[in-house]
């Protein structure tokens, strides 16, 4: 019997992995079985969803439970050293903008020294100084894996057991838990035997900022995105207008804010859309404002507006932080993109997931009525690199003032083939294969690790 330990970080995991098909994969193989390490989530429903006696076992873990400064430490060291556009935007926001002008010049100089193969290569070598809680040696030991699996690579954890398992001579499999991890947070301070990446951009990255060597890194798709491909997945199209009180005869908008950390004009665009929706410049139009499940958004405030209809996805537990994503959660998100005539969103995966679906998607490039320099403009956000390939292939058109928003919204009410082929530019660029088979691509990789044949 194969073991494999896998942490679980967040309630993300639980969305982008545990419940779709690669679990299955995995345990539909005799000689294997899954330990899932939980630190915050609700392991008794945990064991109830996902508990299959001997194959999938859930451990509860009680590990690291807060940041101390040795943590922040490194992980300040760490992040910082990713030579990308999106660290030099973060540094920005959080230090340069607060005027914190000696953190921002000694962070971005961290960030210089990433560009440089032997900064990398001392960082890896620093990382293994960081202590190991001995809870985890406990926790490593007690189960003695033949494989630890990282589906993040990002907390402390993962990082440690990786490690654990590396100097223990044990299968390391990472992976990047989304197409922006590589470039925003996940610094692979252990690289694995085998490192997950959702696209073939993916893979020019591990090689370039992290000198991974090519042949160990495999491109699978977005697991998550497979029940998009599923025939029937959809809610019934009247039930989710009648469940959601909209009017099937209005054209709708979903407009998904990216929260006030980014931006708090959305509020002000927003106000103006429902303006559109009162004065006769749409034809009859509604408004699905799809709040993000962990950040706030003013845009709430609008709530009353007799043409808009709020909701915060998900099911939280005690605050916004964590949250479960369910198969119903999922199918509801896919039944939103589907059925509106347009989604509006700020940097957003949504620009992505919109395109699955084939649906008119715009991106917020301006700042309500406010004119703001580029290092406080939402604008920069779209230069951050996972971003980049989706604005150059106009699949989702950046706005960048009002009149070009209404412009483009009754444009795609008129016409919603405009721009059918860029938006498959964008599914094609970042989702690798849509043809429903990344959970078993995925699970093939861990399978593959112990000479199973699949």
């Amino acid at each position: 019997m194969f073991t494999i330990l896998m942490p679980v970080h967040d309630g993300t995991i639980a969305k982008n992995l545990l419940r779709t098909d690669f679990l299955k994969y995995l345990v539909a193989q005799e000689q294997v079985r899954v330990v899932l390490v939980l630190q915050k989530a609700d392991a008794d429903a945990y064991e109830k969803e996902f508990g299959i006696n001997g194959k999938v076992i859930i451990e509860r873990a009680q590990i690291y439970n807060e940041q101390d400064k040795i943590e922040f430490v490194f992980a300040t060291l760490f992040k910082n050293s990713i030579p990308t556009n999106f660290i030099r935007l973060r540094q920005a926001d959080r230090y340069w903008n607060k005027g914190k002008y000696v953190t921002y010049y000694g962070t971005s100089l961290l960030r210089v020294l990433g560009q440089f193969s032997w900064w990398r290569t001392c960082l890896r070598w620093i990382s293994e100084l960081e202590p190991i809680d001995p809870k985890v040696k406990a926790l490593y030991l007690k189960w003695q894996p033949d494989m630890v699996f990282a589906p993040t690579m990002l907390s402390r954890v993962e990082v440690a057991l990786m490690r654990l398992a590396r100097r223990d001579n044990k299968i390391v499999v990472g992976m990047a838990k989304s197409f922006d991890n590589l470039t925003s947070k996940a610094f692979l301070r252990v690289h694995p035997d085998r490192l997950i990446v959702p696209n073939e951009t993916g893979i020019e990255e591990a090689v370039e900022l992290y000198d991974f060597p090519r042949e160990r890194v495999v491109a699978t798709g977005i697991c998550q995105y497979d029940v998009y491909t599923k025939k029937d997945f959809l809610e019934d199209r009247n039930s989710f207008f009648n469940n959601l009180d909209l009017d099937r005869e209005k054209k709708t908008i979903l407009y998904a804010p990216a929260g006030d950390w980014m931006t708090e004009s959305d509020y002000e665009v927003l106000a103006e859309i429902l303006k559109w929706t009162d004065d006769g410049t749409f034809p009859a139009t509604q408004v699905l404002l799809r709040l993000h499940p962990t950040y706030e958004s003013q845009t709430e405030k609008l709530a009353g507006h007799p043409n808009l209809i709020v909701e915060r996805p998900g099911k939280h537990y005690g605050d916004l932080k964590w949250y479960e994503f369910e198969e119903d959660d999922v199918r509801h998100l896919a039944s939103s993109l589907a059925y509106s005539d347009v989604v509006i969103s700020t940097g957003s995966s949504l620009m992505v997931e919109a395109t699955i679906f084939n649906t008119p998607t715009l991106s917020i490039g301006f700042d309500g009525y406010t004119k703001k320099d580029y290092w406080h403009s939402v604008i920069r956000y779209y230069n951050r690199e996972h971003l980049v390939p989706i604005v150059k292939s106009k699949g989702s058109p950046v706005v960048r003032s009002f009149g070009e928003l209404k412009t483009a919204i009754c444009s795609y009410f008129a016409n919603p083939a405009l721009d059918r082929e860029e938006r498959a530019e964008v599914v094609k660029r970042i989702c690798y294969k849509m043809d429903g088979n990344s959970c078993k691509r995925t699970a093939d990789v861990l399978l593959k690790s112990f000479d199973i044949v699949v």
